[in-house]
């Protein structure tokens, strides 16, 4: 069974009422998820890693253009070593980010199958 398939099963179980209230939860654009990062619980930490990024981005515009400026060998690999390191701490602390951004996702896809099943369980109530 394709998961089509087992989506128009689902979308046939449901009342009209159900099917308009879900496609209201519709997922939020990426631009919306990225932004709600910012929202919530932890809040506070993520504008703190944010801020980072910013501090890494800066030192590593500063590295590279030390880089080209150095003329011996020696500087140029300090320099080049020092903008591998913060390329790599803002490629962690974006990966970390996506990762927060997937986590929500299943957190409210959860919330939908809960939502779901609370429906269920009225339906059922209601039938005996």
């Amino acid at each position: 069974m394709t998961t089509t398939d087992f989506d128009g099963l689902i979308a046939e179980a449901l009342t009209q009422e159900e099917r308009e209230f879900l496609a209201g939860l519709e997922e939020p654009s990426l631009i919306q998820q990225s932004l709600d990062l910012f929202r919530g619980r932890n809040r506070a930490f993520n504008i703190l890693i944010a801020f980072l990024t910013a501090i890494f981005l800066a030192l590593f515009v500063w590295c590279v253009v030390r880089f080209f400026q150095t003329e011996d060998i020696a500087s140029m690999i300090r320099w080049g070593a020092g903008a591998f390191y913060c390329f790599t701490m803002i490629f962690g602390i974006k990966m970390w980010g996506w990762m927060e951004m997937q986590s929500n996702s299943i957190r409210r896809e959860i919330k939908r199958v809960e939502l779901q099943i609370v429906s269920l369980a009225h339906r059922v109530e209601i039938e005996d």
